[in-house]
């Protein structure tokens, strides 16, 4: 899983995934969730019907994460119709690392 940022502790990531369809257009999922995954192992899911997901645009959806504990967040977009999968990672650090 790949590092996408690295942030200081209580800070809002706003994480973005494009779905595109075999010639790479970007198109409307049937439905999406989102998966994240605090440092302590919590999860938390996501949803189109939640304030913290938006669709800017034709294909792109973003998640707002307030990442409050320092470790490795993960964080996982499924969809489906089309069928697409991301996983990412931010590294939040603490106060004095």
């Amino acid at each position: 899983m790949e590092i996408v940022q690295t942030v200081v502790r209580n800070t809002t990531v706003v994480l973005t995934v494009n779905v595109t369809d075999a010639d790479g257009l970007p198109v409307a999922p049937a439905s999406y969730t989102w998966t994240v995954r605090t440092p302590d192992g919590a999860a938390s899911t996501y949803t189109s019907t939640d304030p913290e997901c938006a669709n800017p645009s034709a294909g792109k959806y973003t998640l707002a994460v307030s990442c409050t504990a320092p470790g490795i967040w993960q964080v996982n977009f499924q969809s489906s119709a089309p069928a697409y999968s991301s996983s990412q990672a931010v590294r939040v650090m603490g106060k004095w690392e």
